[in-house]
């Protein structure tokens, strides 16, 4: 499990017109859990070893998503 809570200020760049990042002010929640499975192995080749590795991980959210970050 992880939960995260975070406020965030009013911000708006200046300078590049278009493509300027801007939003306004926002609380932000999250608890979110996960599952999954990681699978590590090593590999001799002469004098090089190699450490392959997967991962899969599902993770699910908790909270209801805020209408800012639809």
């Amino acid at each position: 499990m992880e939960a995260s809570r975070a406020g965030l200020d009013a911000f708006s760049e200046t300078g590049a017109s278009f493509y300027a990042l801007s939003y306004e002010a926002m609380d932000l929640q999250t608890l979110t859990g996960n599952l999954g499975i990681r699978l590590d192995w090593s590999m001799q080749a002469r004098e090089t070893v190699f450490m392959p590795s997967i991962r899969v991980e599902w993770r699910h959210e908790f909270e209801e998503p805020s209408a800012d970050l639809r």
